[in-house]
């Protein structure tokens, strides 16, 4: 199977969208789908923050 490229992925990210969304809907899916990807790049990378260090860095706990 052939990787989509970003041009194809913007496509079908446009598709998804009703007829009547705006500029602004897409520029709000579009920084999510860049946030996730960014997110799922990190975990392969093994970049994870554990629950216990946020909950130390923000004195809560569980």
């Amino acid at each position: 199977m052939q990787a989509e490229t970003f041009k194809q992925a913007a496509h079908a990210l446009i598709d998804t969208l009703p007829e009547d969304a705006s500029w602004r809907e897409l520029a709000y899916v579009a920084a999510l789908r860049a946030s996730i990807q960014q997110g799922l790049c990190e975990a392969d990378a093994g970049q994870l923050i554990s629950q216990d260090d946020i909950e130390a860095e923000f004195g809560a706990s569980t």
